[in-house]
């Protein structure tokens, strides 16, 4: 088994700094064993400040990506502030990671790595969370994603999305649905009086084709998982049926539903334990719109993802800060 000694840790920073310098606190005082270089992709205009780089360790590299209003995607956005990450790397031991995914287990790092080493595993890492249910399944994804360069090209690393959506400003390009026939949408548009029973109908009979594949980040890599990336592992993902079930039909209905049906069209993945139920932390993460990972019966960490909060409010990354810092110390 190779000892491994040095790892790089890849993320991407468009407005996450503290978010950020609270991870690479913690993520360094868990895993003093490993020598970590940090690669940190600044996908931000090149007139603005960022936080005084002088504070953070010598082996920090901050790396000029793109800013956001010159591609007009987010997903988009952060993708290629990955790709640009990987022309810096000099280890044979990577982690690619969101700025706001905190790995908090102690020596996690070391442990997934040997585990890794002794499987014969390429990559290792994150799944989308199960309440994302177009996304694909039992395959990781950027998150937090390890990878043994002795045993894939980085080249195959490609975060980009396949299917773009656009930002606010163009969203009117994006497309949704296009699949539908004219029945569908009639159908749909009928019950449109009461959006209670609109989105109860949509969802029990046709939204069921958009699961496990829309194209977003990482999905070009998840289509070379048969020639490229066979041999992989992923965390656990933690489900709260309160917290997490996003999908506007009664659970216990449509798991009962989700019996006879085949994976592509169930919003909950049917692979016996592949999530995780009923833990204390897991809810109480979940509570307040995170999602944690599980890896060995053991919470390894959360991941604070900004995306549903954007659809609601605007992030307080002062108070998710405060929460991890309770989670860390009540916890962990």
């Amino acid at each position: 088994m190779n000892k491994i000694k040095e790892v790089t840790i890849c993320t991407v920073c468009t407005d996450d700094d503290i978010l950020l310098e609270k991870n690479i606190e913690i993520i360094n005082s868990q895993n003093k064993s490993l020598k970590i270089f940090w690669i940190v992709v600044l996908n931000k205009e090149r007139n603005e400040k960022f936080l005084n780089q002088e504070k953070y360790p010598k082996d920090v590299l901050f790396v000029n990506g793109l800013p956001r209003n010159l591609i007009g995607s987010i997903a988009l956005h952060h993708s290629i502030g990955l790709n640009i990450s990987k022309e810096y790397i000099k280890t044979k031991n990577v982690i690619f990671i969101d700025p706001d995914f905190f790995l908090l287990k102690k020596n996690i790092i070391l442990e997934v790595f040997n585990h890794m080493n002794k499987k014969k595993l390429s990559i290792f890492g994150t799944p989308w969370h199960p309440k994302w249910y177009t996304k694909y399944r039992y395959f990781p994804c950027s998150h937090c994603l390890f990878v043994d360069l002795n045993l894939v090209n980085l080249n195959y690393l490609d975060f980009r999305p396949i299917k773009i959506v656009w930002d606010k400003q163009y969203s009117h390009l994006n497309q949704y649905n296009n699949n539908w026939s004219l029945i569908v949408k009639i159908i749909i548009k009928f019950f449109s009086f009461n959006k209670k029973i609109e989105n109860f109908i949509s969802f029990m009979l046709f939204k069921r084709t958009e699961n496990c594949f829309d194209g977003d980040t990482s999905h070009r890599i998840f289509l070379l998982k048969k020639d490229i990336f066979s041999k992989y592992g992923y965390f656990s993902p933690y489900f709260s049926i309160i917290n997490d079930w996003l999908v506007p039909i009664p659970w216990s209905l449509n798991r009962f539903i989700e019996f006879f049906l085949p994976e592509k069209l169930s919003y909950f993945p049917k692979k016996k334990n592949y999530v995780t139920f009923k833990n204390k932390l897991g809810d109480y993460i979940s509570s307040l719109g995170y999602e944690s990972f599980f890896y060995n019966n053991k919470i390894i960490g959360l991941h604070i993802r900004g995306h549903p909060k954007r659809m609601v409010k605007k992030r307080n990354k002062k108070e998710e800060v405060s929460n991890l810092q309770k989670i860390y110390k009540d916890f962990i």
